[in-house]
């Protein structure tokens, strides 16, 4: 969802209940580039060029940040600016030199060698550096970026104009943008100087006479000190540029063009990137005049969150941000940019100039956390400038950004990528944490398995060779990542030697790095959970299934009622929409509406009163209680009895809602009946209930998925179909007299597929149909993805009246059974 600029000085919400990650070993993946077409709008705007406009558009929130950028990106400076800049002891530029190459850089010396002549001009006292690759794109009339960064309190402005009045000690620059930025993914660090004499801290009020510079070493590609750099950092610069037409000849921002910057568009990718060029291109063929507009930026993450890749080449995920989008959309326009990456410890700098590109929709972004899009950057100049500055900073300790601790790292993306490609296998899961919810509610939390000593992995071999073997859930594959409200299904074996597949509702967020599921104590796999199960055991998983999601296009708050371990989809979204609230700086609001027994049955009391806490008051629970015994009003409960229509009535605002209902039976029948009655909208009601009775809909709604899958809507075969299982090389006759399901009818045939629930709800069952087509006569609950059957409730389907043979003159244009169904087990 969009997201405004936020306050400088916004402070981080508590933080959610963590679940601690794993440390997944790294594996390399390939970076690729999707193109994305996009048409740029034709009205042009005061604050934004083209590739800025492309890429607003690509979200949908043109008009939102055309007024966003009225206001906030101001054309002169405003008192806070000035007086910040006055008080900085280092600054960084962002530069464009004759050949087009893109410099991003810094600058050190004591508090004061800024200050603001007047509102439109910003006077720089630093003398011209020789050995700064940057300097030969600072001249008279050139365009520069600016960025000023404070990261003992992570303020931050940026800015851009022209340079004016270049001299000896220093020069102007003339104001053409302002803004503020959001204290974002800046790590806590406290700067120093170092005298040249001493080679030491001076930490007294004594200028430094500043630092002996070092080497400079210049190379075309990134030899070992430099990957070392890069390797460990947990922030860059980058600085980048775009040329827009003048929009009149009455434009006094910019002085007039100099010849020195001809024809920026060296490197333009298909689809978007060529687009937003497009503009600009067929202008430079033309009179039109045009200005460049430079602009430097701050990158963060977690050390190492840029990758270095096979080729050379560098990928940076793009997280949450103001989505003005200065860098990427001017990435887009010229292809171009320069990196500067500094060793805080010793003050060397290594920077890169070369070409650049957006990756949109790469399929590596979903496994990065926290990554919203990928760009790519080649270096094709690198310079090392060992003791560039004086300036030295020291870690703050636990001073890195809260926001960089909601990302994923390179390791955990590999590790993600990885683990999807074993998502039709059993995976081997280590139990590593067990707690108590409640009374009757045990969380068992899952990881990929540690490794062992000799003598352990010995025993536990031993303990385990009754079992199959299944896939080892290892640090190099880690964790499918799961959707909020999915199902976990697990393999266990009894004491009696019987496997038993379950399907559990994940209670863990996306963002946790373990599974968690939350169970009920009841009788068969549930007690055996909670009697026998230890950590260290191992328990056999496949990935996270499950259509109960939240609806991430909505921007309507959400009405969550769950009746007893109903609980656990609810927690799990809560998780998550705290997470992504805390990622994004917009928390979707939400009444959770919890009934339970009794107070001593109820799980995640803590739990749910710290996620309340951190969201502000952006959650609201509201919990009901069976029975008061022992319970104080207020205190340990908001109302009496049952979740019903009333209660919403009395306790919701008028407002426009999504619902979201997961528990027994016929409290879902109940509170959906009572929704509808309401005149709510079928598809505004998101249902999972526990148990084998599907929730009876009126009237029938399909899901967005169903248009694509021919199989929710094909009709059940009336004449006998040959059916064949491919793995075992067997052949079965279903015959519509009896119609049992395909799973009936491979059991009766001495097939023994992986099930769970028996009645469409869980996914367990689900495998591949490689020829034909199958039917339901009901809809499972459990979305079957298209080629697929879930065997439990499907049987052959009638073929369609084009399938070749599917109908013969021998049957008079009935259904052909000579056609088989063939299915992969």
């Amino acid at each position: 969802m969009p997201r405004a600029q936020c306050p400088p000085h916004a402070q981080s919400p508590p933080p959610i209940p963590a679940i601690k990650p794993g440390n997944p070993a790294p594996v390399y993946l390939p970076a690729k580039v999707i193109p994305m077409s996009q048409v740029i709008p034709p009205p042009a705007s005061q604050t934004w060029h083209e590739g800025e406009r492309a890429l607003h558009q690509h979200l949908g929130i043109t008009d939102r940040m055309e007024g966003i950028g009225s206001r906030n990106i101001r054309d002169h400076l405003i008192e806070q600016h000035s007086t910040f800049y006055a008080q900085l002891p280092f600054i960084v530029l962002g530069s464009v030199d004759a050949n087009n190459d893109v410099w991003a850089t810094l600058r050190a010396k004591p508090a004061g060698f800024m200050h603001a002549s007047d509102d439109k001009t910003l006077h720089v006292a630093l003398p011209a550096s020789t050995d700064d690759p940057a300097q030969q794109g600072m001249g008279n009339n050139a365009p520069i970026g600016l960025l000023g960064i404070e990261p003992e309190t992570r303020r931050r402005n940026r800015m851009n104009g022209f340079v004016k009045n270049a001299r000896d000690s220093g020069f102007d620059i003339a104001v053409h943008h302002s803004f503020g930025n959001c204290p974002q993914y800046i790590r806590l660090r406290d700067h120093y100087f170092i005298d040249s004499d001493t080679n030491s801290n001076n930490d007294d009020d004594t200028p430094p006479k500043g630092a002996i510079p070092g080497h400079r070493h210049e190379t075309a590609t990134l030899d070992d000190t430099a990957t070392a750099i890069i390797a460990n950092a947990d922030t860059f610069f980058v600085a980048s540029y775009a040329d827009r037409p003048l929009a009149t000849d009455a434009d006094t921002h910019a002085p007039k063009p100099v010849a020195a910057f001809p024809g920026s568009n060296q490197h333009a990718p298909d689809g978007l990137q060529a687009q937003a060029t497009q503009h600009a291109t067929n202008t430079a063929g033309s009179n039109t005049a045009t200005r460049r507009e430079v602009d430097v930026s701050h990158r963060g993450g977690q050390p190492g969150f840029v990758r270095i890749d096979d080729d050379g080449g560098l990928t940076i995920p793009d997280f949450a941000g103001n989505l003005f989008f200065n860098t990427l959309g001017n990435i887009l326009m010229s292809g171009r940019a320069g990196l500067v990456f500094v060793d805080f410890a010793t003050g060397t700098l290594l920077q890169l100039t070369g070409k650049a590109e957006l990756l949109i929709d790469s399929t590596e972004t979903r496994y990065f956390q926290g990554a919203e899009r990928l760009w790519r950057f080649y270096p094709t100049r690198v310079i090392r400038r060992e003791n560039a500055i004086a300036l030295r900073w020291r870690n703050r300790d636990s001073g890195q950004s809260p926001n960089s601790l909601l990302t994923g790292t390179w390791q955990d993306a590999a590790a993600r990528a990885n683990a999807a490609k074993l998502a039709r296998e059993w995976r081997r899961l280590e139990v590593v944490r067990i707690t108590d919810e409640s009374e009757s509610v045990r969380s068992f939390y899952f990881a990929p398995p540690r490794p062992k000593t000799d003598a352990h992995a010995k025993a536990e071999n031993t303990k385990n060779t009754e079992n199959a073997h299944p896939t080892d859930a290892t640090n190099d594959t880690g964790l499918i990542p799961s959707i909020a409200g999915q199902y976990l299904p697990l393999r266990v074996t009894l004491p009696n030697g019987e496997k038993a597949i379950r399907t559990y509702t994940l209670s863990s967020g996306p963002q946790d790095r373990m599974y968690r599921i939350s169970v009920a104590k009841q009788n068969g796999v549930s007690k055996y959970l909670h009697d026998h199960i230890q950590l260290g055991d191992i328990i056999e998983t496949r990935a996270p299934q499950g259509q109960f999601v939240p609806d991430t296009t909505s921007d309507r708050p959400m009405v969550m009622m769950a009746g007893g371990i109903g609980i656990t989809p609810m927690i799990a979204m809560l998780r998550h929409m705290l997470y992504e609230g805390r990622r994004t700086r917009r928390i979707r609001p939400c009444w959770l509406f919890y009934a339970a027994r009794n107070k001593a049955d109820r799980a995640f009391d803590q739990e749910l009163a710290a996620l309340k806490q951190a969201s502000n008051g952006l959650f609201k629970v509201i919990r009901v209680l069976g029975s008061t015994e022992n319970a104080v009003p207020l205190e340990d409960y908001e109302a009496t009895g049952f979740i019903d229509m009333d209660l919403l009535r009395a306790a919701l605002p008028f407002d426009d809602f999504d619902f979201y209902l997961c528990g027994p039976p016929a409290f879902m029948q109940a509170m959906y009946d009572g929704l509808r009655s309401k005149n709510i909208a079928d598809h505004r009601i998101h249902a999972e209930a526990f148990g084998p009775a599907s929730l009876q809909r009126t009237p029938y709604a399909s899901r967005p998925t169903d248009a694509n899958n021919e199989q929710l809507t094909a009709k059940i075969a009336t004449q006998p179909v040959a059916v064949q299982f491919a793995q075992s090389d067997k052949t079965a006759n279903w015959t519509p007299n009896t119609a049992p399901t395909l799973l009936e009818l491979a059991e009766e045939n001495g097939l023994t597929p992986d099930y769970g629930c028996r009645n469409g709800s869980c996914g367990t069952c689900q495998v591949k149909v490689l020829q034909g087509k199958v039917a339901y006569d009901t809809r499972p609950t459990a979305s079957p993805e298209p080629g697929t059957a879930l065997l439990c409730c499907a049987r052959p389907a009638t073929p369609d009246e084009d399938e070749g043979n599917g109908k013969s003159a021998e049957t008079g244009g009935k259904d052909d059974a000579r056609t088989p169904l063939i299915l992969d087990i």
